[in-house]
């Protein structure tokens, strides 16, 4: 995180395959920090429109220090024949 920057915030461009109202709680989008959970949207919902996801970082960026971010895939039912293309795109830091 840039010193300096007092409200970072991550913004990620995501999309998917899954549209469908019909599985909703099955797979989820997760951004973590270690093992904090940061955000967290269901696949199921359309994103069309809204492919740009803003998460705030204050709670966890400290100004000049290196943060360390995952972003995942999680199924949160079994799932057995489910296939799903996840695109991540541009991801920036903003204040």
């Amino acid at each position: 995180i840039p010193a300096g920057v007092k409200a970072p915030s991550l913004q990620l461009y995501l999309n998917d395959t899954l549209v469908s109202p019909d599985w909703p709680g099955y797979r989820w989008y997760a951004l973590r920090c270690g093992d904090r959970l940061l955000w967290e949207e269901d696949l199921a919902l359309n994103r069309h429109g809204k492919e740009w996801t803003t998460v705030d970082l204050s709670p966890v960026a400290k100004p000049g220090e290196t943060l360390r971010l995952r972003l995942e895939v999680v199924d949160r039912k079994g799932v057995a024949d489910y296939a799903t293309t996840v695109v991540v795109g541009a991801v920036r830091l903003v204040e």
